[in-house]
C-alpha cells in the first residue's frame, strides 16, 4: 500500500508542477522569474538537509513523515483555494515553493531511513528499485496528466489533486506496522550536536565518502546532459525541437528498463557494479552522444546513460540501508540530500558555461571522460572494490 500511495503522491507532484509553471508564466511571462522559482524550491534543501537527517535519527520516522505530509497536503489545499478563486499572486508561488521545499527537505531523509525497517535485509535492493520505479513512472506520467488536468480544471484542480494525493500518502503511512525508531537511553544532545556527530561518523567511513564522491560526479554529469542535450539536438544536429522529445522518451525507457533490471537481478559486488556502470555510461553513452551525428546513435546513447544511472541510484541507498547503523542512517541520507541539492545550481552553472563556451559536444565529452576517470580511480580504492 505504501508503494502505491508514494507513487500516487509523486504523480500529484508532477501534475501540479505543470500548473505551477503555467501560472507563473501567465503572471509574469518571464524566464528569469521561472529560474527564481526553481532556485527557491532548491534552497531549502541545501539549508535543511542536515537538519532533516538529524531529525530522522531523533524522532519516530513514521510520525515525522505523517506530520510532514499532512503539512504539505494542507499547503497544497490552501493554494488550490487561492487558484480556484483566481486570487494567486506571484509571491504566493514563491512562498509555496519555499515552504514546500523546506518541509520536503526535513522529511525526505526519514523516508529513506525508514524503508530498511519495512523489508528484509536481503530484499532491500528490490524494494529500492520498486520505489524508484514508482517515482520515475510518476515523473513521466505526471506532467502529461498535468497538462490535461490544467486544460480541464485549471491550476486549482491540479493543486486539489495534489492535496488529495498527500491524504492518500498519509493513510498509507498510518497503515504501516513498524516499530518506533530506536532512541538511545538517557539525555539527548542537541540537534546541532547530532548533526556534528553525523558528519564525524561520515568522515570515518572511507566507503561512504567514496560513494558520496561518485554521487557528486554523477550529478555533475547529469547536469551537463540536461543542459547540453537540447542544444546538441537543435543546434549541432539541426533537428527540430520535436526530435528532442524522442531523446526524452529514450531516456525514460532507459530509466524504466534499468530500474526493472535492478529489481530482478541481485547484485553482490555493489562497488564494482557502481564503478562499472559509471565507466560504461561514459564510454558507451556520453562519448557516442558527443561524437556521432546520427540521431539513432544518440537515442541509444541516452537510453544507456539513464539506464546505467539506475545502478547507482538503487545500489547506493540499498548499501546505506544494510551497512550504516540505524542510529546514523537518517543523517547519512541527509548528507546525501545535501550533496544532491547543492550540486543542482552548481552543476547547471558549470554545464551551462561549458556548453555555451565550448559547445555541446565538448561539454558532453568532458562529462564522459570525467565519469570514466573517476571510475578508474575508484578501482584504486579498496573500500570501493570490496563494497558488497
Amino acid at each position: 500500500m505504501l508503494w502505491g500511495a508514494q507513487t500516487f503522491s509523486g504523480l500529484g507532484d508532477g501534475i501540479f508542477r505543470v500548473a505551477q509553471v503555467a501560472l507563473l508564466l501567465r503572471l509574469t511571462g518571464s524566464a528569469a522569474a521561472l529560474s527564481g522559482l526553481l532556485l527557491t524550491a532548491v534552497l531549502p534543501g541545501i539549508a535543511l538537509a542536515l537538519l532533516g537527517g538529524a531529525l530522522a535519527d531523533r524522532v519516530d520516522r513514521r510520525r515525522l513523515l505523517v506530520g510532514a505530509n499532512t503539512v504539505r497536503g494542507l499547503l497544497m489545499a490552501a493554494f488550490a483555494g487561492l487558484a480556484l478563486a483566481d486570487a494567486v499572486q506571484l509571491w504566493h508561488l514563491y512562498a509555496l515553493a519555499l515552504l514546500y521545499g523546506g518541509v520536503s527537505a526535513l522529511a525526505n531523509p526519514a523516508f529513506d531511513a525508514l524503508l530498511p525497517a519495512l523489508v528484509p535485509r536481503e530484499r532491500l535492493q528490490e524494494a529500492q528499485a520498486l520505489f524508484l520505479l514508482g517515482d520515475n513512472v510518476a515523473a513521466i506520467l505526471g506532467p502529461a496528466l498535468g497538462g490535461l488536468l490544467l486544460a480541464l480544471a485549471g491550476a486549482g484542480g491540479a493543486a486539489a489533486v495534489n492535496a488529495l494525493s498527500f491524504g492518500v500518502l498519509v493513510a498509507g503511512l498510518l497503515s504501516l506496522r513498524v516499530g518506533a525508531t530506536p532512541v538511545p537511553p538517557g539525555p539527548r544532545p542537541s540537534v546541532w550536536a547530532d548533526i556534528g556527530s553525523g558528519l564525524r561518523y561520515a568522515r570515518t567511513q572511507p566507503a561512504l565518502l567514496s560513494l558520496l564522491t561518485l554521487f557528486a560526479v554523477i550529478n555533475l554529469s547529469g547536469a551537463t546532459l540536461a543542459v547540453a542535450l537540447p542544444l546538441l539536438v537543435t543546434e549541432t544536429l539541426g533537428q527540430p525541437a520535436a526530435t528532442y522529445g524522442l531523446y526524452l522518451t529514450a531516456m525514460n525507457v532507459g530509466i524504466l528498463g534499468g530500474g526493472a533490471l535492478m529489481g530482478a537481478v541481485r547484485v553482490r559486488r555493489r562497488g564494482l557494479a557502481i564503478l562499472g556502470s559509471l565507466f560504461a555510461a561514459g564510454l558507451l553513452g556520453y562519448l557516442p552522444l558527443a561524437l556521432s551525428r546520427e540521431v539513432g546513435v544518440g537515442l541509444v546513447a541516452v537510453l544507456l546513460i539513464d539506464g546505467l544511472a539506475m545502478v547507482s541510484n538503487v545500489l547506493y541507498p540499498a548499501w546505506v540501508g544494510t551497512h550504516v547503523p540505524d542510529g546514523y542512517r537518517g543523517r547519512v541520507f541527509g548528507l546525501t540530500s545535501l550533496v544532491g541539492y547543492s550540486l543542482v545550481p552548481v552543476g547547471f552553472a558549470v554545464a551551462g558555461a561549458a556548453a555555451g563556451t565550448l559547445g555541446p559536444p565538448p561539454a558532453l565529452l568532458g562529462a564522459g571522460f570525467l565519469l570514466m576517470t573517476v571510475a578508474g580511480l575508484g578501482l584504486l580504492v579498496p573500500a570501493l572494490r570490496r563494497l558488497e
